[in-house]
């Protein structure tokens, strides 16, 4: 199973990036903001099956 991040939108981030764990993501955050637990509050960590929004070419697509 992957696991992807997306901010508060549900939109994904770094989408080149695909993670083995769940904590692999979060250690993946911690490490691009060691200091802003502000930062840190706008992302989730997700499967990569869960529905989201992809951010392609300036336009949004949903994933189902």
């Amino acid at each position: 199973m992957k696991w992807i991040i997306v901010d508060w939108t549900s939109t994904r981030c770094y989408s080149n990036k695909k993670f083995k764990s769940y904590e692999d993501a979060w250690d993946f955050l911690y490490c691009e903001y060691p200091d802003d637990d502000d930062a840190l509050g706008e992302y989730y960590v997700i499967k990569d099956s869960t529905p989201h929004r992809e951010f392609i070419g300036g336009f949004y697509l949903s994933t189902n």
